[in-house]
């Protein structure tokens, strides 16, 4: 396979693969407080992990099918998965092509059984006369397991939850598996707790549209990212024009029922954050910074000094500390929240200054609209923690 890298950078070739190289051989990962080196392959969550298995996969098929003593009439892949039709007395043969590219890189097979066999979520019938029929196929270990209909999500999901199911089985099943589909898919949402009433009106309503030769181009869109209250945001999602529309998000979502596998970063080894020092008078400063969090406690301490009494331009903390004589307690700082767009992190900041009582400047939220005054002081009132 020749690939063409020059239509998409000016970087020489052999810049570009030792930045690849450098950028594997780089890759590390800490576990028990030990930091260990990738010694081989890829990590799992690296960026160029998938681009360059899909490279590595396409290599590998296109050297192993043109060496292959007899011809294949299709071949179809997915990363590592893929599925073809072999003479019966070949099966050792195309196994053994495919685990001699690379030690590394070894393959199990699986054969058809009763005429079908299964590729991702396709289960492939083969009938008498050769011809191929699709069906849509779920493994054996599968819960079944969908959004609850009783769970705190906006109806949009749980409509999308039932349409998403419903157009999985019409696209991937042949016609005559429609019917038996239908009926699992009515029973996997009856577990999870969907009302007949509800099931039966998304599927007649899908069905019409599936079945309706209406193939008029909708107007496009406007969707805008914000966050799910039940009761509240159905109805700003009103305020909006047709052509803007609002996608719900749940704040809290299920990564917080699970155990933390990777080591937590260290407090002050945090960067992108927005963080609170606590004072000696049981005020606190308020602030935002892109570095690393000990960097700018670094600085805030040497802003303290004697020798910075006189320094211009000094931050509120450091004004307060010399104009009262209190101290700040730099080893309980806290971390209020992270965020790496920098406008949305000044604006994180100027709410907490708002619903903390802090020694900042009346120019840290200067910026702060007015119109949120009154929200901001109901959380502050309630002692709500605002993220």
């Amino acid at each position: 396979m020749v690939l063409h890298i020059s239509a998409y950078t000016n970087i020489p070739k052999k810049i570009f693969l030792e930045m690849i190289e450098f950028y594997f051989d780089s890759s590390y990962f800490s576990f028990g407080g030990n930091i260990y080196l990738q010694l081989d392959g890829s990590a799992t969550g690296n960026p160029l992990s998938p681009i360059l298995a899909e490279i590595a996969m396409d290599e590998l098929g296109s050297s192993v099918l043109t060496n292959l003593p007899f011809v294949l009439p299709f071949f179809w892949l997915y990363v590592d998965d893929s599925i073809t039709a072999v003479p019966e007395d070949e099966f050792d043969t195309i196994l053994d092509y495919f685990n001699a590219f690379n030690p590394k890189l070894q393959f199990t097979m699986e054969t058809e059984r009763d005429n079908k066999l299964a590729f991702l979520d396709v289960e492939v019938h083969r009938k008498e006369c050769g011809t191929l029929l699709t069906n849509w196929f779920t493994k054996p270990t599968s819960s079944g397991r969908i959004i609850n209909h009783h769970s705190y999500n906006p109806i949009g999901h749980k409509l999308s939850t039932v349409k998403g199911l419903l157009h999985r089985v019409m696209n991937l099943s042949h016609h005559t598996f429609h019917d038996s589909n239908l009926r699992t898919i009515k029973n996997i949402l009856k577990v999870n707790n969907y009302p007949n009433t509800f099931v039966n009106k998304c599927i007649n309503s899908y069905l019409r549209q599936h079945r309706a030769l209406n193939n008029s181009e909708k107007p496009l869109c406007k969707l805008y990212k914000f966050p799910f209250i039940d009761g509240l945001s159905q109805r700003i999602s009103t305020v909006f024009d047709s052509n803007t529309k609002l996608a719900f998000y749940n704040v809290r979502s299920n990564k917080c029922l699970y155990t933390r596998l990777k080591d937590p970063t260290p407090l002050l080894s945090l960067s992108d954050v927005i963080y609170k020092i606590p004072c000696s008078c049981g005020k606190s400063y308020i602030g935002q910074t892109k570095q690393y969090l000990k960097s700018r406690i670094s600085q805030h301490t040497n802003d303290c000094k004697n020798q910075n009494q006189n320094k211009p331009n000094k931050t509120a903390l450091a004004s307060h500390h010399f104009e009262t004589g209190h101290s700040f307690i730099f080893e309980d700082v806290t971390v209020l929240d992270r965020e790496a767009n920098w406008f949305k992190r000044n604006v994180g900041e100027m709410i907490q200054i708002n619903l903390a009582d802090t020694v900042n400047l009346r120019s840290d939220s200067a910026n702060h609209s007015i119109i949120y005054s009154n929200i901001l002081n109901m959380y502050a009132r309630q002692n709500i923690k605002f993220r």
